[in-house]
């Protein structure tokens, strides 16, 4: 992970879609999807923790 794909996460998180944060960015929203893709920062971050509650 470097700091570009950490600007994206952080834009994308913020703004609340890769449209925006490819805007605020300036650049397409595919490099925004290849970023994060290729980084697996979406797997790192989103799916490898266990979830904080536990629904019965």
């Amino acid at each position: 992970m470097n700091i570009k794909q950490l600007q994206i996460l952080d834009a994308v998180v913020r703004l609340g879609s890769y449209r925006k944060a490819a805007a605020q960015l300036h650049c397409s929203q595919s490099t925004i999807t290849f970023q994060l893709k290729n980084s697996k920062i979406l797997w790192d971050v989103f799916f490898s923790r266990k979830p904080a509650v536990t629904w019965f």
